[in-house]
């Protein structure tokens, strides 16, 4: 897997692409303002990092096979909440819909539903990476490795509630 300065396998550039397009925000903007924006950006540039450096620290040599399972397997935890949030990908085409007709409350309805939604995913997933976290607490790399992906299921769920009071 090449994510910095080559191309990322079609499996994590479409997982990706499916969690950048579920947050909402992306298209309402008399909902949601330019600085949501931003955090979704940040959002972005954070996953692609996270989830790039975890791949790296899975190839290293100086690791043994187990500690490179154990990172294999926190990489595996945010390709598969990518791949959850990116189900609801169909409420982005509902958005622009309502949004060409100046329902906002329902605009506000749909965006409730994705952001409860995704905010459950990532609650169900930091479970899952903690869980992890203890398996591979004996082995650093992989510690360390589970322990950014918990920061980065964390920083977005915080992201995503920080959204909650204009909805």
């Amino acid at each position: 897997m090449r994510l910095v300065g080559g191309a990322c396998p079609r499996s994590l550039r479409t997982a990706v692409f499916g969690i950048l397009l579920l947050w909402p925000g992306i298209g309402a903007t008399r909902v949601l303002q330019e600085g949501d924006f931003a955090k979704i950006a940040e959002i972005r540039t954070s996953f692609m990092n996270v989830t790039g450096d975890i791949d790296r620290s899975s190839k290293r040599p100086d690791i043994s096979a187990e500690e490179g399972e154990c990172i294999k397997a926190a990489l595996r935890e945010l390709l598969q909440v990518a791949q959850e949030l990116s189900s609801y990908e169909y409420l982005i085409m509902i958005e622009s819909e309502i949004g060409e007709f100046g329902d906002d409350n329902a605009l506000k309805g749909v965006l409730q539903f994705a952001l409860g939604n995704s905010l459950a995913i990532l609650d169900t997933e930091r479970k899952r990476l903690s869980q992890l976290s203890d398996q591979c607490s004996r082995y650093p790399v992989a510690s360390g490795k589970t322990q950014q992906a918990i920061r980065l299921v964390d920083a977005t769920a915080a992201t995503l509630k920080s959204l909650q009071p204009r909805l």
